[in-house]
């Protein structure tokens, strides 16, 4: 009984110590003609109990994403987004899930509405574990110039 009543204050002192929930997460439809954008993170304190960041970023242009937040032990907030699965029945009512694979990439604009944030600087905000100058570096395109030589024999 004493383990039990351990593990269970141990539980609610966590809650309230890292209490910060995903309340609301939203996506922007695929915008395809982004020339040279770069992931860009802003936070906005919405209010004392509600903090708005606004991602910024390359995805698989399938769209369907679930979001998710992780609190690292060090102070980062990292935000994760994946493709959700669709659920299907088949003909005997038993039900499957589908990724859908996209073989490209396109900007999205993600919303993440989060309960509890106190003084969150942009800087200690990562996407999957990444910090948004090494989105930007993977992401970056060199251009790449051909020559032919125009001799005939």
């Amino acid at each position: 009984m004493n383990r039990l009543t351990l593990t269970v204050t141990f539980l609610s002192i966590s809650i309230m110590l890292f209490g910060q929930t995903l309340k609301k997460f939203n996506y922007s439809d695929c915008h395809e003609d982004t020339g040279n954008d770069s992931t860009k993170i802003q936070v906005t304190q919405a209010s004392k109990e509600l903090t708005i960041i606004t991602l910024k970023t390359y995805a698989p242009c399938s769209g369907n994403f679930v979001g998710e937040i992780e609190i690292k032990s060090i102070g980062i907030l990292d935000l994760r987004f994946k493709t959700k699965p669709t659920q299907y029945k088949n003909k005997k009512g038993e039900i499957y899930e589908l990724i859908e694979v996209a073989d490209c990439n396109c900007l999205f604009v993600f919303t993440y509405e989060i309960s509890t944030i106190n003084d969150l600087k942009q800087t200690s905000i990562t996407v999957h574990g990444k910090t948004a100058l090494q989105i930007n570096q993977a992401n970056s395109f060199k251009e790449i110039k051909v020559e032919f030589d125009s001799i005939r024999r």
